[in-house]
């Protein structure tokens, strides 16, 4: 969902406060700690529209965030998405970005979490390590990783190209056939399937793409990683950030041909499920599954 931001003003205050107390209500709710007012009212004494962003989509205020500079590092003190409009990548989208301005800068951004909520799940699945927590909070920071060249980030619409052309170059080499598709329609079945269903995540290499993978929490997708980069540990990073994401269990095809993948899959503990006649492309595949042990 493309969304813009704007910095808040003073104005903004009353609009903001309410969205906290909405987006904040069920984990404190589940904490026997909501009161309304308190909620609004702690939010408005510290209010800083200098500090604060709206998020709009369409003109519409759908969610804010508020971002601290400190002497060595970023402090997010507030994230907050509308109730009726999360889950549809406006959270992921601000992250991004804000991992962009760590990086420029050398600086990791750090954030406190209520016990309970939602957000810890999505923090640790979007790059954040919990780091420590006390009565009420757990804390996290992302980190940059200053030793390591190639690092892991959500998907963003600005990869799109890049992604999709490694997806066809690593398929192609890797059964053995050319893909008669145009690829602006694997584009937008990227946009249309794979994404809407998927967790997406990007191996980046000084900001050029290098690999990709889509999961859900049982199931993965698709993983390709580009092919002048395999064998460098990035589809074992990324399919471990499957693994540590799951319910437990995996399934993902492979096509019968494929063998590099099929021994990289069952060193990484996959088994055989079942194996399958031709299908879409007239070639065999086989289902994997794996299971946390």
């Amino acid at each position: 969902m493309n969304s813009k931001i704007v910095k808040a003003t003073e104005s903004d205050g009353k609009a903001l406060a309410e969205i906290r107390a909405a987006a904040m209500e069920p984990s404190l709710l589940a904490a026997g700690r909501f009161d309304e007012n308190r909620v609004r009212s702690r939010f408005l004494e510290s209010f800083e529209p200098e500090n604060t962003y709206k998020i709009l989509v369409k003109g519409e205020l759908m969610g804010f965030y508020a971002l601290l500079k400190k002497e060595d590092h970023y402090y997010l003190d507030h994230l907050y998405i509308k109730p009726q409009s999360q889950s549809v990548g406006l959270g992921r989208g601000v992250i991004y970005n804000l991992f962009g301005l760590a990086k420029s800068e050398g600086l990791p951004i750090r954030l406190g979490a209520l016990k309970g909520s939602r957000s810890n799940d999505f923090y640790l699945k979007n790059g954040f390590v919990k780091t420590h927590e006390d009565e009420f909070d757990i804390y996290y920071e992302y980190a940059i990783d200053t030793q390591h060249e190639v690092e892991f980030v959500p998907y963003s619409e600005q990869y799109l190209k890049a992604l999709v052309k490694l997806w066809r170059d690593s398929f192609e080499e890797a059964v053995g056939i050319v893909d008669p598709n145009p690829i602006d329609e694997q584009r937008k079945y990227f946009i249309d399937e794979v994404l809407p269903k998927n967790q997406v995540l990007v191996a980046l290499d000084r900001l050029k793409v290098v690999g990709f993978i889509a999961a859900t929490s049982d199931s993965i997708d698709e993983i390709y990683v580009h092919t002048e980069y395999q064998g460098k540990g990035i589809g074992s990073k990324l399919l471990t950030w499957a693994q540590e994401h799951s319910e437990g269990r995996l399934e993902l095809y492979t096509f019968d041909r494929n063998k590099k993948s099929q021994q990289f899959y069952e060193h990484k503990g996959f088994k055989v499920l079942e194996r399958n006649k031709a299908d879409a492309w007239m070639l065999d595949d086989i289902k994997y599954e794996w299971v946390r042990t």
